[in-house]
Formats: structure tokens, sequence, C-alpha cells
């Protein structure tokens, strides 16, 4: 009956420990992979000249802990172009889920986008790889394009 015990005792420490590192390392891996989605934390905007030289905002993006958000303006000028979603990160390659958007054939849309972070200027290239609602593959039907864009600052007017 001691023997029992003993080997009882043993078995259970054994599987508290291991319980113990398994957790230890998810949380380890969850920090890893938090410290990368927040890298882009924060709200940025990209802009186009106008035709009187000065820099015209075009479009505004938010940031934080793997969601997004994105507002621009459509080839008219409204401001009409929506969308939403979830980001990962690994290495230089920023994947986004579009789960919302002013366009609603473009639901579903996984897109993984080249990316490079330069102090506080992004730049995006586009069509790295992209996946419709379908699941179908359409990186081909695309053309290749680089964005920038720039942590907005806080303006006072």
């Amino acid at each position: 009956m001691k023997k029992y015990v003993i080997i009882l005792m043993a078995a259970s420490f054994s599987l508290l420990f291991s319980l113990n590192k398994a957790k230890a390392q998810t949380a380890k891996n969850k920090s890893a992979n938090h410290s990368s989605i927040s890298l882009l934390n924060g709200a940025w905007q990209t802009t186009e000249q106008g035709t009187d030289g000065n820099a015209l905002v075009r479009g505004y993006s938010v940031m934080h802990d793997g969601f997004f958000t994105v507002i621009g303006k459509d080839s008219t000028g409204a401001w009409d172009e929506t969308d939403a979603g979830t980001y990962d990160i690994s290495g230089n390659l920023y994947k986004i889920k579009i789960l919302y958007d002013s366009h609603p054939d473009r639901i579903g849309v996984t897109h993984w986008i080249e990316f490079r972070l330069e102090r506080d200027t992004l730049y995006l290239n586009f069509f790295k790889k992209l996946i419709n609602p379908k699941g179908e593959d359409v990186t081909g039907q695309m053309q290749r394009f680089e964005e920038k864009y720039v942590r907005a600052k806080k303006s006072m007017r």
C-alpha cells in the first residue's frame, strides 16, 4: 500500500510539473506572437500628392493587437472605402482576414502582404498572395503595388 501511495504521488507530481511547463511554454509563445503583432499598433495614414503639391490624406488604418480597420477615399474622393478584420505577422508577412467590408464580395478574403517598417513609415507590398472568399487563389489576377503609410500625428486644427 505504501509503495502504491508513493507511485501515485510521483505520478501526480510529474503530471503537475508537465502541465505547468506546458502552460509556461504557451504563455511564452503567446507573448512572442503578441510582440510581433503589436509592432504595427497605432494609427497610420497614407497620402497622395495634391494638384497644389501638398500631401492629401487618402486613407487611415488603425491596428491593435491583431485587429485592424481601414477607411479610405474611392476614385471620386468620397470616404467610402472601408474594411476591418484580423491580422497576424510572420517574419515580413502581414496576413489579414477581411471580416467586414464596404464591398460585400471582399468579406472572407485572406491576403498576405509583404511589409517593411522604417521608423514611423510602413511600406506594404500588396498581393503576395490573395485567396478569395470561395477559397480560390486569385493572386495571379492582381497587379502588385506598394503603398506607403506613416504614423498618424494628432492635429489640432
